[in-house]
């Protein structure tokens, strides 16, 4: 195998590749050939994990920066059908409470200074959801 010190990062590489027609067959690699997969590999992130000094996305923070958490329905395709937000809007840092457009249905955003009072929040919510049409597990009784 040709080893090369040339490198793209992969958003280079994603929209040519998105073009690209889907395989009919794929032949896959030999497992003799695996040069990671099955082998024991050290963890390079371990040491920062632990001593906290690891950066997360919830981590970041930069100057006039709001987050938002989404209260969800319970099942996929569920729609809010009423929200009361008057609790959520009560705790401090929270800045807007709204209905958001998902895949399928809609779901509640709360908008908030920082992550705690926007979960809080969002826990205070108190959401009837509108569920017609949603399709259901059957649940059926298993006789032995």
């Amino acid at each position: 195998m040709d080893q090369t010190t040339r490198s793209l990062k992969y958003a280079e590489l994603a929209n040519d590749a998105a073009r690209k027609p889907v395989p009919e067959k794929v032949t896959l690699k030999n497992p003799s050939e695996f040069r990671i997969i099955g082998k024991a590999v050290p963890r390079i992130d371990s040491r920062a994990k632990c001593d906290g000094s690891q950066k997360f996305g919830l981590d970041l923070d930069l100057p006039g920066m709001k987050i938002a958490v989404v209260a969800h329905p319970p099942v996929f395709g569920g729609s809010v059908k009423s929200v009361d937000d008057t609790a959520a809007r009560r705790i401090e840092g929270v800045r807007d409470v709204f209905e958001i457009p998902l895949v399928k249905g809609t779901g509640v955003a709360v908008v908030a200074d920082k992550f705690w009072p926007a979960k809080q929040a969002r826990d205070l919510l108190k959401i009837d959801w509108n569920l017609d049409g949603v399709e259901r597990a059957e649940q059926r009784a298993i006789c032995g």
